[in-house]
């Protein structure tokens, strides 16, 4: 009876912490953990369907998963780890007759942050093996130039708006129709670069600037030098001429 008294006590002890979801999700309330400190939430995660969280019930066969990174006025801050479609709905999406092209490779951002993406392509009808493997090839590069060019939130949110599979669905689609291209999974794998230090201008360019000047000056005097070294030998032929005649 002693143990489950501590238990309770412990219980009563915890505080319930609100969970808010990052800005690319609006700030919405998600839900409460409870904590003996606030200290402790931090590295939690919570998975949830964006239906939630959202609203859109298009999205239901869609989940996330939320990661506390920091507290922020007695407030759990997260960041969105995963992004993952379920196996029920992609299963659904393939059809008879028709070829399902997965791949899975990794990607980097620009703000440094390492990513897995698990694309899904389903073209109109069935394909070769070797156009399979064309398309994948475009499709993971094309993927990860976009990544280059964009920060983790930014890709996050392309994922969530569609407007990222819309892009590389019309990029893919110029060398094979596709029915649908869909971001089967996405994963958060590596963390972002720590700040740089404010580095000052380089000094060099005046003194290289200083060292070129007298440089000219001694190519402009060999220029006019030349002249004057041939008017000599002139005047030499026009004598040898006039001895000659």
């Amino acid at each position: 009876m002693a143990g489950k008294g501590k238990i309770i006590e412990n219980w009563r002890l915890k505080k319930w912490i609100p969970i808010v979801a990052p800005a690319v999700l609006r700030n919405v309330m998600v839900g409460e953990t409870p904590a003996l400190e606030p200290e402790d939430v931090i590295g939690r995660t919570i998975t949830i369907s964006l239906l939630a969280l959202t609203g859109d019930v298009k999205k239901q066969n869609i989940t996330v998963t939320l990661k506390i990174t920091h507290l922020d006025h007695g407030k759990a801050m997260t960041e969105l780890t995963d992004y993952e479609i379920m196996s029920a709905s992609v299963r659904r999406m393939i059809r008879k007759g028709r070829t399902r092209i997965d791949d899975s490779f990794e990607c980097v951002t620009q703000d440094g942050v390492k990513i897995r993406i698990k694309p899904l392509l389903i073209p109109k009808t069935r394909v070769t093996s070797s156009k399979s493997t064309l398309l994948r090839k475009l499709c993971r590069q094309r993927m990860k130039e976009l990544a280059a060019e964009s920060t983790y939130d930014r890709i996050i949110s392309g994922i969530l708006s569609y407007g990222l599979q819309k892009n590389l669905g019309e990029y893919l689609s110029k060398v094979y129709p596709l029915k649908s291209l869909e971001i089967r999974m996405m994963t958060r794998i590596g963390a972002g670069p720590k700040p740089e230090p404010v580095q000052a201008e380089p000094v060099a360019e005046p003194v290289a600037a200083a060292k070129e000047e007298p440089v000219a000056e001694k190519a402009e005097e060999v220029k006019e030098e030349k002249p004057a070294e041939e008017k000599p030998k002139k005047k030499k032929k026009k004598e040898e001429k006039a001895a000659e005649s």
